[in-house]
Parts: C-alpha cells; structure tokens; sequence
C-alpha cells in the first residue's frame, strides 16, 4: 500500500544520558551488539559533552554517530559543541534539534555554520512545521516520527522533503515492538530514508515482540 520501495533497513542504537563512565561503557556495549551508527544523546552540560563524545567515539572507532541535542543548547553552545568536536576528528554523520523547537532562526544559524548536517525533531510536529524549516531553510533533514505526525501527515513531510531536496530521517518515542513495526513498513514501503532511529523496543527490559518484521541485530527486515 505504501509503495513496498525496500525489504531491510538498518536502525542506530541509543546511548542516553548519563555519566561519563555510563555512557561510554553503553556504547562499547552498542559496538559489540554490531550496530555501525550509534546515537548519543548531549545537552546537560556542553564541556561534558564534548568529553563523552570523543571518549566513545575513541572506545568505538570504526562507527558513525548521530548526536541528539534534544533543544537543550544555545546556537552558541551548539557551535562550539560542533567545532570541539570536529577538531577531534568524531564522525558525526548528524545533529539533531540542537536548539529549542520554536528557534527556527536559531536552527538555521546553527545548519550554516555546522560541520554537520542539521536534523529537525521536535521542531517538527506537522506537515505545516516542515514546510516552514524548508521554506526557512533551516535544516538539511528531518526526522519523522509516526507518533507525532500520524501517517497522513508522514506522507505529505516525506514528499516535501523528496521534493525540496531535504534528507529523511525516522525515529521513534518509546514504542513497543507494535509502535515500531509501523514505523518500520512506514520506510520500506516509502523508501527514501537515510537514518533510522528505531531501538526504542530494543532499550525495554520486557517487551513481548510482536512486530511484523524480523529483526538481527541492527537490521530490520519486513516480513
């Protein structure tokens, strides 16, 4: 019905805030599982920050990272949060919503001036949100997220996005296995996606699975 464009996709696995030792003793643990693009949450404290990104991205080399601000950070603070790192050398294949939802200007600054693409999240709750970071020119993507768009909307960010040329990222709020699976035919169907953010039910410590795809791993495969 949506287009069946792909059968597999790869989702990032999620390292969450916590302390320094926390968080890079969780992404040995992502890198060991086999995931090759592994997701760190930031935005307590930039210098802190700074430290836990090269320190995983120095205990995980070989992977990708994309880093989610959660519109925590200043324009300032984001800036310098880019340019510290990318004098390290990190990976960093995305950064996501560095600045607060309702910062469109700031958003924008920050994709000028980034080293990195620039992902819109929370700034994007409908198709009306999309059009304006576009027409702003505000981002270089955005992530979808089922349970805040609905599917009617998803389609029409997703054709927009096709259409100004704007990347596509999915992503998920703490679903089960059943909120995920209809995120993952969501993809495959429409195809077009360059990031998936799909471990929510990955990161549960009791989850039923009863998704209709199957899952190894990173890779994601409809059934």
């Amino acid at each position: 019905m949506l287009g069946g464009s792909e059968t597999e996709i790869e989702t990032d696995k999620t390292v969450s805030i916590g302390t320094f030792e926390e968080m890079v003793s969780d992404a040995k643990e992502i890198f060991k599982e086999g995931f090759k693009i592994i997701k760190v949450k930031v935005g307590e404290n930039p210098k802190e920050d700074i430290e836990k990104i090269i320190a995983i991205a120095e205990a995980t080399k070989g992977v990708s990272y994309i880093i989610d601000a959660n519109t925590v950070y200043t324009p300032k603070e984001a800036l310098q949060f880019i340019d510290s790192v990318y004098k390290n050398g990190v990976n960093v294949t995305l950064f996501e919503q560095p600045v607060a939802a309702n910062d469109i200007d700031g958003l924008r600054l920050v994709r000028f001036h980034s080293h990195y693409p620039v992902a819109a999240d929370e700034s994007v709750h409908t198709k009306y949100d999309a059009l304006r970071v576009i027409k702003e020119e505000a981002v270089d993507f955005i992530n979808i997220k089922l349970m805040k768009t609905g599917i009617s909307d998803a389609l029409a960010i997703v054709e927009m996005s096709k259409t100004a040329n704007i990347g596509l990222m999915i992503g998920s709020m703490g679903e089960s296995s059943i909120g995920i699976n209809q995120s993952v035919h969501f993809a495959t169907g429409v195809g077009g996606f360059t990031f998936f953010d799909l471990d929510s039910y990955l990161m549960m410590k009791e989850d039923k699975f009863r998704g209709k795809f199957k899952n190894v791993g990173p890779r994601m495969m409809v059934q």
